[in-house]
């Protein structure tokens, strides 16, 4: 065995020494962590789109695990596949109560299978802070489910229901009186009655505190008892709906503080011009109906700022004056036949409504190609007319005729060519903040500023937001 000498038994010494205050520091150094308080604010910043973020947060340490799982991640939830909605209530099912009382909002955007409806009744009782819910496929459920899956949610909300039947949810919908916003959509080829007296009790129970109200696929009964005054009502949206004593309505009475409306199927001469509705249609801010409806309320828009107008027909807009007040500052055109857009169109939209700012176009048909490139001719003269911010032109489909195939290829560059110079006139202009184009197979989407809204085809209007309300 050889002996250490001196020095080196005074360097282990050393060393060993050194070790151990780096272990001890190591130990015993305070940890440098944000308080709980700013994590939880700074979390909840991330909640809203970040899922993804959320996750990678919650790996970082424990500490993050227990703040994100299960309070943040699991407050707003939204299924789009089936097999994800039967894992997610699975994992209800397994876990502690903190994960249901973590849930705010579910909104169920997929078909819901036998085994995952009975997880979800079993689940939904548990969700006991709940705000918001779309339950979709409800004409599923027996109305011994659907006492047991809302009926003693009187916390919640936000309630949307697809395939309402009167018989099934009347009864569970007794005790939900606070709700904020309301839609119920019945069958498109069966609507049902409801009344405030005998039916929809929802409706009338929450009279007092509902927002927004949406009906679609039923008829709504009115001439069973008093309508009432909703006076926190402030978005009614009627378009897909068929109310019964329409005629007799005094809507500016019972609907005081309605300002964004979609009208009903019945027959706008029935109710636009009578006098006691002529306040209502004057307070209007927001407006979603067809051309009929537009040219008849047309004069009495005084304050109106968004529109969001649908034509079946198949003659050219040429006349804007009539159904676009000058007040305008939004619109958005839902076209179900191809020559409804005409060169002369854009014209008339720029004398009609100087000060728009937002344009939207959606053609739920196919274009020619002729038409698709006119249609880009016309445009370049319009955008520098109008103080656009936001404009987004969408059809799915272009046609060719048989003489533009034996051309060729050249229709094709011809389309792009035309759309590219307005997307390039668009970058140009400083008041643009956004635009999105789609036109067949050429597509461009460009954000300065902003973004733009999306073309909302469902029967929710523009103004009609269902999102999550604290």
């Amino acid at each position: 065995m050889t002996a250490k000498s001196p020095h080196d038994a005074e360097h282990a010494k050393c060393s060993s020494s050194s070790s151990k205050s780096r272990s001890f520091r190591r130990v015993h150094a305070p940890r440098r962590t944000l308080p709980y308080d700013v994590l939880f604010n700074i979390v909840s910043f991330m909640q809203w789109g970040c899922s993804k973020s959320l996750v990678n947060l919650a790996c970082t340490s424990r500490k993050m695990r227990d703040l994100v799982i299960p309070r943040f991640l699991y407050s707003h939830i939204t299924p789009r596949y089936k097999e994800d909605l039967e894992g997610l209530l699975q994992l209800f099912r397994r876990n502690s109560a903190s994960y249901s009382d973590s849930v705010r909002s579910f909104l169920i955007n997929t078909v819901v299978s036998p085994s995952a409806q009975r997880l979800l009744i079993e689940a939904l009782p548990k969700m006991r802070n709940m705000r918001e819910i779309r339950l979709p496929d409800a004409s599923k459920f027996t109305k011994k489910q659907a006492v047991a899956a809302i009926g003693a949610m009187n916390h919640l909300r936000c309630l949307h229901i697809l395939h309402f039947t009167f018989s099934t949810f009347d009864r569970a919908m007794e005790n939900l009186t606070e709700l904020r916003s309301l839609r119920l959509e019945g069958s498109r080829y069966d609507s049902r009655r409801l009344s405030p007296r005998w039916g929809g009790k929802a409706i009338s129970n929450s009279r007092e505190t509902l927002e927004q109200l949406c009906l679609g696929y039923v008829s709504w009964d009115l001439r069973m008892g008093p309508v009432g005054i909703w006076p926190r009502l402030h978005t009614l949206d009627l378009r897909d709906a068929y109310v019964l004593g329409m005629e007799a309505l005094d809507l500016s009475a019972s609907f005081p503080s309605v300002r964004s409306f979609g009208p009903p199927f019945n027959d706008a001469r029935s109710w636009a011009p009578l006098p006691c509705n002529l306040p209502f249609l004057s307070r209007l801010e927001s407006f979603q109906g067809g051309f009929e409806v537009l040219e008849i309320a047309r004069p009495n828009f005084a304050a109106l700022r968004t529109l969001l107008a649908q034509h079946w027909e198949d003659q050219p807009i040429t006349r804007c004056d009539h159904f676009l007040p000058p007040s305008l500052q939004s619109l958005q055109l839902e076209l179900y036949t191809e020559g409804t857009i005409v060169p002369q169109t854009f014209g008339a939209l720029a004398d009609a409504a100087p000060n728009l700012t937002s344009l939207s176009i959606y053609w739920h048909v196919a274009l020619t190609h002729h038409h698709a490139v006119e249609i880009a001719e016309a445009l370049i003269a319009f955008l520098l007319r109008l103080p656009l911010a936001y404009v987004k032109i969408e059809c799915c489909s272009v046609t060719y005729s048989p003489q533009d195939m034996e051309a060729g290829p050249a229709p094709y560059p011809e389309l792009h060519s035309s759309w590219e110079r307005i997307a390039d006139l668009a970058l140009s202009l400083n008041a643009i903040k956004a635009f999105d184009l789609h036109i067949g197979y050429y597509s461009r989407r460009q954000n300065v500023e902003g973004d733009i809204e999306p073309v909302d085809r469902t029967h929710l209007p523009v103004a009609m937001h269902t999102g999550y309300i604290p």
